[in-house]
């Protein structure tokens, strides 16, 4: 008596389970609550553009600025990606914007822009070291230099500072958030996993 309680009870939850994801699946509520459909013509359009999943850089944003585009820092970082002015200032010239200005850190197609091409360039310098270009975005490339170990891949624990050290971690734990979720999705959703 008591193991059929027990297969009942399994059968219960998994077909509750199978619903909710169902219904998470086809729900755009669901979807715009996690971030993923926001900005993502934009996000994709760069990510294509600049070779990065998509994802990675809906992570960044989402560590970064919970997707406010009028999001500021303590340290004065703007924007969905939070760039700091100077930097940003920087990328703008590289990428021949004109009449830029810092009050355009706040549209989010300028935002986005300018952190995919920041994020190439720390790729272009540490390569696939994931660990190294987040901590670099966060901290600049001079405090990365001290902490890295010769040509070894960065490591959590060789970042210093537990600010940024954290901003690795939150980003890397909402990627795998984000992919999981994404694969959930595509089994209910015919699209192809790069969207």
């Amino acid at each position: 008596m008591m193991k059929k309680k027990i297969i009942y009870s399994g059968v219960f939850v998994s077909v509750i389970s199978v619903f909710l994801l169902f219904y998470a699946a086809k729900h755009q509520y669901f979807w715009t609550t996690i971030g993923s459909p926001l900005y993502k013509d934009k996000v994709n359009k760069y990510a294509g553009e600049y070779k990065f999943d998509p994802l990675f850089v809906m992570a960044i944003m989402k560590t970064e600025s919970n997707f406010q585009k009028k999001a500021k820092s303590h340290k004065g970082a703007l924007g969905l990606m939070q760039l700091l002015p100077s930097t940003a200032e920087e990328v703008a010239m590289e990428l021949s914007i004109e009449n830029y200005s810092t009050e355009d850190l706040h549209d989010p197609e300028t935002n986005i822009r300018i952190g995919f091409h920041y994020l190439s360039k720390l790729r272009e310098k540490y390569g696939e070291d994931t660990l190294a270009v987040l901590a670099a975005y966060n901290a600049g490339m001079q405090r990365v230099a001290e902490w890295k170990d010769g040509e070894l891949p960065l490591s959590i624990e060789n970042i210093k500072f537990p600010e940024t050290r954290n901003f690795v971690k939150n980003v890397m734990s909402n990627y795998e958030r984000l992919q999981s979720i994404r694969k959930i999705r595509n089994l209910f959703i015919n699209e192809s996993p790069s969207t």
